[in-house]
């Protein structure tokens, strides 16, 4: 798990490639636990600081830590995810289907689930 979360900072604007399934999901379940512990270190900030009552610097600073992850992800995340579609086989433009609410979504879900194929041309 440790190994593709270092892929996916070390190919940061790669859009070049393939990516496996195991490296893209085990960067899924590495930054679904990266936001559990986030939640609960701002849990933490928030009762530490009476929510208000007290001084609430930590907990913002925290905030900004977790924005600034977030924007930083923003394209290594769409690299990954062209690489992705494109060792199952398919075209790197399908990325785009997410924009259809609730349908696009669920069709990259399945898409990224597909197993790799050896001769792809995308």
């Amino acid at each position: 798990m440790v190994e593709s979360y270092l892929k996916f900072w070390g190919n940061y604007v790669n859009f070049e490639g393939k990516s496996t399934r195991s490296d893209y999901w085990y960067l899924m379940l590495s930054n679904f636990l990266l936001g559990l512990v986030s939640v609960a270190v701002t849990l933490f900030l928030g009762f530490l600081s009476g929510w208000g009552e007290g001084s609430i610097v930590p907990m913002i600073i925290w905030l900004a830590i977790i924005i600034l992850y977030i924007i930083a992800s923003i394209v290594p995340s769409v690299a990954l995810s062209v690489r992705r579609l494109r060792d199952g086989g398919f075209h790197w433009a399908l990325i785009f289907i997410s924009f259809i609410p609730y349908l696009g979504s669920f069709a990259l879900f399945v898409l990224y689930c597909m197993p790799s194929k050896e001769g792809a041309a995308y």
